[in-house]
């Protein structure tokens, strides 16, 4: 099994964090500290998890684009 904890900063971690976790399979989660959200995920294969992690980070670069022009 493999394993990754992303630690990002985002504008505004509440709304990640909700965008975030449909996304989310069980035993992986997000929390917020402070201005930043911390994704941890796991996947059996690397490959898997590299997907995973694009995954996130491009709704994580959408989601502050959204705001951005908002």
């Amino acid at each position: 099994m493999f394993e990754a904890i992303l630690k990002i900063e985002v504008k505004n971690p509440k709304e990640v964090s909700k965008s975030l976790k449909p996304e989310l399979d069980k035993g992986e989660n997000v929390k917020i500290k402070k201005k930043k959200v911390e994704i941890k995920i796991k996947a059996k294969k690397l490959t898997h998890l590299k997907g995973k992690i694009n995954s996130i980070i491009s709704l994580i670069k959408m989601i502050e684009e959204v705001e951005k022009n908002d």
